[in-house]
């Protein structure tokens, strides 16, 4: 799956320790951020509508 706009969260050592796929609102950013302080893994997230890459 993928979307458009992709949004990563790099951490200082330049590891993605978070991916949101698709429009991401002040309230997604905010939570994701507020996971990656805490010490969570975020993972990847997906919002809105997505699709399967082509063939």
């Amino acid at each position: 799956m993928f979307g458009i706009p992709e949004t990563y969260f790099i951490d200082p050592d330049g590891i993605v320790v978070g991916k949101i796929q698709g429009e991401a609102d002040a309230l997604v950013l905010g939570d994701t951020i507020d996971t990656i302080l805490r010490g969570d893994d975020p993972g990847q997230r997906v919002v809105g509508e997505t699709q399967s890459p082509p063939d």
